[in-house]
C-alpha cells in the first residue's frame, strides 16, 4: 500500500506522519484519503494534505499494531482495549454513515 515516514513542517513547526504509494492515487489511496478526511475521531489521524501519491498526516507516536503482535501474545485485557480503539471510530461512522459499510469493516 506505502510506506509511512516521519517529517517536519517547517511551516507550522510539528512533526508529521507522510504516507506515500509507490503509485500515482489508487482508488485504494483515494478512498483512504476520504475516509481520514470524513471522519473526526481521537482515534483516527488528521490529514493535513494531500498529494499525487501522498497523505500528510498527523504523527502518532508509538508502536504499530504489526510491531505489538510481533511480540508474542496479546493478554485477553489488553486486546479488548485495542479492539475497542478500533471499533470506536467505526461506530461512530456506521452511526453516521460517512463511509460505505464495506470500507470500514477491511
Amino acid at each position: 500500500m506505502g510506506e509511512v515516514w516521519r517529517a517536519r513542517d517547517p511551516r507550522l513547526n510539528r512533526d508529521v506522519a507522510i504516507k506515500v504509494s509507490a503509485q500515482q492515487f489508487t482508488d485504494r489511496f483515494e478512498r483512504e484519503a476520504r475516509a481520514i478526511a470524513a471522519l473526526n475521531h481521537p482515534n483516527i489521524c488528521t490529514l493535513y494534505d494531500v498529494g499525487p501519491n501522498y497523505l500528510v498526516m498527523e504523527l502518532v507516536e508509538g508502536p504499530t499494531l504489526a510491531e505489538r503482535i510481533q511480540q508474542g501474545p496479546i493478554p485477553l485485557e489488553e486486546a479488548l482495549v485495542i479492539a475497542k480503539q478500533i471499533a470506536a471510530p467505526l461506530a461512530l461512522n456506521l452511526a453516521f454513515r460517512k463511509l460505505p459499510l464495506a470500507f470500514a469493516c477491511r
